[in-house]
């Protein structure tokens, strides 16, 4: 039996904004947990990912440390 998922060379969903995701905890209290539930359709990975791609800090940063000439 194959593994899951395909075992063909590029099978199975690409990665969301072209890179694999890493994993990552965090601690936050129970009540900005819900308000991040209740605030967005997104998951709360997508949601801190979302606003931090958004702001002009991150654009600059990932300009600079691209690796593209």
């Amino acid at each position: 039996m194959s593994p899951p998922g395909g075992s063909r060379k590029g099978a199975g969903r690409p990665a969301a904004r072209g890179e694999r995701k890493q994993s990552l905890t965090i601690r936050i209290t129970p009540t900005l947990r819900k308000y991040l539930d209740a605030t967005t359709g997104e998951s709360i990975a997508e949601r801190i990912e979302s606003e931090y791609r958004d702001t002009a800090a991150f654009k600059a940063w990932q300009k600079k440390n691209s690796k593209e000439p």
